[in-house]
């Protein structure tokens, strides 16, 4: 596989994805999630898979690695930009 400059994979599904198509982390560059994982997410009521509570309003979005799924950043997981 051959990566290009432009290009990340997502975190949630594992494909490759231009930077552009994705929500990447501050923190670090190369962690993100592609757009079309977070509007399944968004679809199904934006539950944290943490804590099962709803992400609402201006609350920090993050993906968490080791449950595979969106959360508060409060519930541990990397922040999305």
């Amino acid at each position: 596989m051959i990566l290009t400059w432009g290009e990340i994979r997502c975190q949630s599904c594992g494909h490759m994805v231009t930077r552009r198509a994705s929500r990447r982390s501050p923190r670090d560059r190369r962690f993100g999630v592609c757009n079309h994982c977070l509007k399944q997410w968004e679809v199904k009521g934006k539950i944290c898979v943490v804590c099962e509570r709803p992400v609402k309003g201006k609350q920090a979005l993050a993906f968490s690695s080791e449950s595979k799924g969106f959360t508060h950043v409060d519930c541990g997981g990397l922040p999305l930009a």
